[in-house]
């Protein structure tokens, strides 16, 4: 009887190769026959409704990732995707990824698109390819740029790209015919993968192209110093890059088969405005941004897959001013307003790409650097750190980046955080009312940081949304300055009947006092936070981050989930 303990959360507690015969045969050793029966009828028994529990789960998650996917409010519930399958299929492949819905996990399937003359095995997805056309759920493809061939392929090259004296590489121009854009993009749609897996499931709900978007390009600097130079404003050549992108998305969609074509949204990847707004005095040195449009990039796609990262190759963290939680308060604005320019059939996809700076080099690798420092980044802070983000901005999805050598133990438990606070957003009725209806707080009181080279497009926008919190250092504040709890609130309902969601993220919670060992758990502690047109309140925070509801009827708050 070699019946998987993952269906059997009695013996989750034994050894991950124990099987359920084993652990019966413990049980019914030594009884007689009449006690052994009953052992085996009440195993049976346990079987069969275990059984019929998690196939009411797994049927009410497919409803909410279904409905979730073609959902045009405003803010839609989140799923939860992924960049890579890692090294080995077994690892975030196929199965994996049937096995996590099945256990109730809304997830956006995700499966890697090599370059279209890369042959590889067109069955490797073939369960979850099924599995999602039995059920029609959505799909996504990730893959490396798009563009690629402009560059490689001698073809075009010539026509396309550029070596500067700086540049040891070519860099892709916005010159060339965009002809040569939609003939690349032609290729991409026929490729070899998508002709059988639209042939094999000819009608999604919704397909998710995600590209790289990493392709190197001529800066608008480079252009404008270059010994050529060039009559064109950077207007004029934002418009160009903008009109070839469209025009490499416009061939590819007209490769795809008919039934596919009206579901497929093009994504980029950082294809938003620059999380480094006002960051340094030379942030805006090689963007593209123009007067009167500040994330330019969006309007080249239909959507944007944002990096909030802990990046391993600069000083960035969660517990300072330079932080991606702070960085993504620039994004609030400048998405609120794509969204509401776009009409609502075509809302622009925004997810957001989080990563914890996890390395296989152990020299780079930002876990090992918070252990060194005595502060480990456990999966726990990890979710902490995503889910401020997600309440943030609400994204469409999460889409998480690990280093694709890295190993599924070392993995899993933070996929599995990741996990843990989308299902939250689907799973607790207060929490998804204050997703899809609840109002982000802006602070008048204080400004967003990062001040410098704003021209007046930026300085007009409210970028600020951390609360005062009673454990934060006074102003002013450099990079570096340590942020001991983020906390941020949604309002619903009005005067004088308001409530509000507060979130609260306390990265060292589970390090009481300087050089006290760390624990993995969320350690939980209080904070008093002030709410702008609102009361002060006690919450309590941690390092998984919490949530609290406070009444405006009596100005107190009551812990939601830590």
């Amino acid at each position: 009887m070699q019946l998987r303990l993952r269906n059997f959360p009695q013996y989750a507690s034994r050894r991950p190769d124990v099987t359920l015969g084993s652990a019966i045969e413990s049980r019914i050793r030594g009884r007689s026959p009449t006690a052994l029966l009953v052992v085996l009828l009440g195993c049976a028994l346990t079987q069969q409704i275990a059984a019929q529990d998690r196939g009411k789960l797994e049927a009410t998650t497919i409803v909410g990732i279904r409905e979730t996917a073609i959902t045009v409010d405003v803010h839609p519930l989140p799923l939860l995707s992924r960049w890579n399958v890692g090294p080995h299929d077994r690892d975030f492949g196929a199965q994996f990824q049937i096995d996590r819905i099945h256990d109730g996990a809304h997830l956006l399937p995700w499966i890697e698109l090599g370059q279209p003359n890369q042959t590889g095995d067109l069955h490797r997805f073939d369960a979850l390819i099924d599995y999602a056309a039995r059920n029609k759920l959505p799909l996504s493809f990730v893959s490396s740029e798009w563009e690629r061939a402009l560059v490689d392929d001698l073809r075009y090259s010539s026509r396309h790209t550029v070596t500067t004296e700086s540049a040891q590489t070519k860099l892709l121009m916005p010159y060339g015919p965009s002809d040569d854009w939609a003939a690349v993009g032609n290729r991409w749609g026929r490729h070899s993968l998508l002709q059988y897996i639209a042939a094999r499931y000819p009608d999604p709900p919704l397909v998710v192209m995600v590209s790289n978007n990493e392709q190197p390009k001529l800066s608008w600097e480079q252009i404008a110093t270059s010994t050529q130079g060039t009559k064109a404003s950077k207007q004029q050549l934002l418009a160009a890059w903008i009109a070839r992108y469209r025009a490499l998305q416009s061939g590819f969609r007209e490769s795809l088969p008919a039934t596919w074509r009206k579901h497929t949204r093009f994504v980029g990847y950082n294809a938003f405005a620059d999380s480094a707004l006002g960051r340094w005095p030379d942030w805006n040195r090689n963007t593209w941004n123009v007067p009167g449009n500040m994330n330019p990039w969006a309007d080249a796609w239909d959507g944007a897959s944002v990096s909030y990262y802990l990046n391993s190759w600069d000083a960035r963290s969660d517990d300072i001013v330079w932080s991606p939680q702070i960085e993504a308060m620039n994004w609030v604005p400048l998405l609120a307003n794509k969204i509401a320019s776009n009409k609502i059939d075509t809302q622009f996809w925004f997810e957001l790409s989080t990563w914890d700076g996890h390395e296989e080099d152990r020299a780079k690798d930002k876990r090992a650097f918070f252990q060194q420092r005595g502060t480990p980044f456990s999966p726990a802070r990890y979710g902490g750190l995503v889910q401020f983000g997600m309440w943030l901005l609400r994204p469409r999805a999460i889409r998480e980046f690990q280093s694709p050598k890295s190993s599924r133990a070392e993995d899993v438990p933070y996929f599995d955080a990741l996990q843990t606070v989308v299902g939250r957003v689907h799973n607790n009725d207060t929490l998804k009312d204050f997703w899809q209806h609840g109002t982000l707080v802006a602070n008048p009181q204080s400004a967003h940081p990062y001040t410098h080279t704003l021209n007046v497009d930026v300085s007009s926008l409210q970028r600020w949304f951390l609360l005062e919190v009673n454990r934060n250092s006074a102003r002013p504040w450099v990079l570096q300055t340590p942020i001991d709890v983020y906390a941020i609130a949604l309002v619903r309902g009005n005067r004088p009947n308001r409530e509000w969601l507060v979130y609260t993220f306390e990265p060292h919670a589970n390090r009481r006092t300087t050089g006290a060992p760390a624990t993995s758990g969320n350690e939980l502690t209080t904070a008093v936070v002030t709410i702008p047109s609102g009361p002060q309140v006690s919450v309590a925070t941690g390092d998984a981050g919490c949530f609290s509801l406070v009444f405006e009827s009596n100005n107190k708050a009551t812990t939601i989930v830590c």
